[in-house]
Parts: structure tokens; sequence; C-alpha cells
């Protein structure tokens, strides 16, 4: 919908020089395969510099702070998850070294 208004405008044009050109001894101007060529090379370059711009070169400040948050999201998760997997190292740990006597014993 963003680009609603520009394809509409160059819709009207598009109509009203057609509509001129059925008027007797009138001409149409979009019967030049060039003119039509220039509509569509402007439509195509809006859109692509309208996009180039708000996705590439310019993140909004709403943006940036939604990705900070989830990074920082992120970085909570992570520490998290270190700290669970060292907890469970330090059972594994400890519970092999429970039982080194006891395979020590079967063992002789």
């Amino acid at each position: 919908m963003k680009f609603f208004p520009l394809v509409f405008a160059l819709f009207t044009i598009i109509l009203f020089a057609n509509v001129i050109g059925l008027i007797p001894y009138t001409f149409t101007v979009t019967s030049h395969i060039i003119i039509t060529s220039a509509l569509a090379a402007l439509v195509f370059i809006v859109v692509l510099a309208y996009s180039f711009w708000s996705i590439c070169l310019m993140p909004s400040l709403k943006d940036m702070r939604v990705r900070i948050t989830a990074t920082k999201a992120t970085q909570k998760i992570t520490k998290a998850m270190q700290m669970v997997a060292v907890s469970k190292l330090r059972c594994a740990t400890a519970a092999a070294e429970a039982s080194r006597a006891y395979t020590r014993g079967l063992s002789l």
C-alpha cells in the first residue's frame, strides 16, 4: 500500500492521455513505446530507490531499539544455557569421581 499513490497517479495520467487520444485529430502520447518505457522505468527507479533508502540506509530508531533488545535477550538466554551446562558438568564430574573408587575395586 506504500506505492498506491504513485501507481494510481501513473494510471490516471495514462488514462487521461488515452482519453484525449479518443478526440479526433489529437495525439495519443502513450502510443509511443518510449513513453511507456519511460513510465515503467520511472516506477522501477522510484520503488528501487525508496526500498534501498528505507531498508538499507536508514533503519529507524524503533528498529534499532528492537534489535538491541533482542540481542540483550539472546545474551541472557546464552548466559543461562552456559550456567546450566556448567552445573550439569559439575554434577557429572562429581558422579564420575564418586564412582572411581567403586570401579577401582572391581578392576582389582
